[in-house]
């Protein structure tokens, strides 16, 4: 199960909202990955809006 799915979404269908590739999503739910706040806060604004 991808990381998304468990929100009532894909890895991909958010990567295309965000505007990036699909493997940046999977980094924004990897915690030993440094993902940069904006793009976190940019993630979670979306996440509101479903």
């Amino acid at each position: 199960m991808e990381s998304g799915e468990m929100l009532g979404f894909t890895n991909v269908q958010l990567a295309k909202r965000l505007g990036v590739d699909e493997k940046e999503v999977r980094r924004l739910f990897d915690p030993h990955y440094a993902s940069k706040l904006p793009r976190i806060a940019q993630a979670v604004a979306l996440l509101g809006k479903r």
